[in-house]
């Protein structure tokens, strides 16, 4: 069985793209998916390619929208003609429901899966391009897929038929290890400090400006501490403008992309991401498999991703103050507690070996 999949960025390896690429490594070798990328590169093309799959390019479709539609049209009926059956959109927006509409046109069946439960840009053209979209698809015959029950809502609209999909994890990978904790720690010369940690793309979703204020607080509090930041984004200037602005220079530690998130994980003390909007947040389902305090949130954080009694949500209107003395009251440095969290994560269906068996079931039989 050969999915097609749409709707990722090729020049970053974010949560989502690196969602399905796992769920896809933990279904059988029957199940291939190949991909349809907007743009000219993928910097996973060799990951997608070790596990069978093939990666196809368009224009994108701001930039040349003639010969985006015409090369998205072309590509999908190539596929159709090779026994490709299903196209299996991951959404973050309705704003382009192009790929939906030109697949049901050539016979596939269509799957949309939402992921976000707000939109990245405040444009009012971009939201009404998104509601426009919601319209359309609400008419369609295709499947619907969500990750949180607030996702499915923004997406789609309320009272719609949707499948949840857990945002699972490797539990095992993720799990709380003395050892990776000591060397991570003695690798970035940590070892005596309190580590705040952030992960996740630099964008306006993941409100990382904000996350710098409220880190800055509670650096007041306790300056033997100290900032990681796993990611990379647009807004990596601006927020090196705030961190110079702030003070906190000498506290903060840019780690980029990383494949060892899970180690990273370890050596952290508390996990700091206040974002704007969620579809769910798969780095606090990590985070909270291994064990590690979480401060997000109020009323943005799905209550599908408060899997253990480690997550804290705020209010974003919130002072920054209170933000501050919350994280310096959570941090604790007994991690006995933090090496019974798995089984927790995996009681709550976020264990990926069961999920993506799931998954691979439902797509089979449609």
């Amino acid at each position: 069985m050969r999915v097609l999949i749409y709707g990722f960025s090729g020049k970053i390896l974010g949560g989502i793209e690196t969602f399905i690429l796992n769920m896809n490594e933990h279904m059988s070798k029957e199940t291939i998916f190949d991909y349809i990328i907007d743009g000219d590169k993928c910097v996973y093309q060799d990951r997608i390619k070790s596990n069978g799959g093939n990666v196809f390019f368009v224009p994108g479709v701001r930039k040349s929208p003639i010969s985006y539609i015409s090369k998205l049209w072309e590509t999908l009926t190539e596929r159709k003609k090779y026994g490709t059956n299903v196209l299996y959109m991951q959404m973050f927006s309705m704003a382009n429901i192009i790929p939906a509409i030109f697949g049901r046109m050539l016979g596939y069946q269509v799957i949309l899966h939402a992921h976000n439960n707000g939109l990245q840009s405040n444009s009012k053209l971009y939201t009404l391009i998104h509601l426009i979209g919601r319209g359309i698809t609400k008419h369609m015959n295709i499947i619907r897929f969500a990750n949180s029950k607030l996702s499915s809502d923004f997406m789609f609209g309320k009272n719609v038929k949707t499948e949840l999909i857990y945002n699972a994890i490797d539990t095992n990978t993720f799990s709380f290890n003395t050892e990776s904790r000591k060397s991570i720690r003695e690798e970035l010369f940590s070892c005596n400090n309190t580590v705040i940690g952030f992960v996740g793309r630099l964008s306006r979703q993941k409100n990382p400006v904000f996350m710098l204020q409220v880190y800055a607080e509670y650096n007041k509090l306790n300056p033997l501490s100290e900032l990681w930041i796993v990611g990379e984004g647009e807004l990596k200037e601006h927020m090196n403008q705030e961190i110079n602005k702030l003070g906190i220079l000498d506290s903060v530690k840019w780690l980029g992309r990383r494949s060892d998130v899970e180690k990273l994980m370890c050596g952290m003390d508390l996990l700091l991401q206040p974002s704007l909007f969620e579809g769910l947040g798969i780095v606090l389902i990590e985070a909270q498999a291994c064990g590690l305090p979480c401060v997000s949130s109020k009323d943005v954080i799905p209550d599908d991703a408060v899997a253990t009694n480690l997550i804290t949500l705020i209010g974003l209107n919130k002072p920054l103050g209170i933000w501050a003395r919350t994280i310096y009251n959570l941090v604790d440095h007994n991690n006995k507690t933090r090496l019974r969290m798995k089984k927790v994560i995996i009681s709550n269906r976020y264990c990926i070996n069961k999920e993506a068996i799931r998954l691979e079931k439902i797509i089979g039989n449609i």
